[in-house]
């Protein structure tokens, strides 16, 4: 079995994370996790709600995602809100 050694001044372990989505309704749609299902947009289940970061379902829980996940879910909302206005 090979080996490898990083440096590294500290380790973050994830063990057992769920998502914090408690707040939101129970009705949108989650994956067997917990984690709520998304659209490439960022929309959920409800036409008016999106999610972003770790608590959408596939993301891979790094910063550099859930600030695109933002990105792309503001400008969705943009382009909802700009249909209904």
């Amino acid at each position: 079995t090979a080996r490898n050694t990083v440096p590294a001044s500290a380790v973050f372990v994830y063990v057992g994370q769920s998502p914090a989505a408690e707040f939101v309704p129970e009705s949108l749609a989650r994956d067997a996790t917990g984690h709520i299902v998304i659209d490439k947009e960022g929309r959920t289940s409800s036409p008016t709600a999106f999610a972003a970061g770790d608590v959408r379902a596939g993301g891979r829980q790094y910063l550099t995602d859930a600030i695109a996940d933002g990105q792309r879910a503001a400008k969705a909302v943009v382009a909802a809100l700009s249909k209904t206005s």
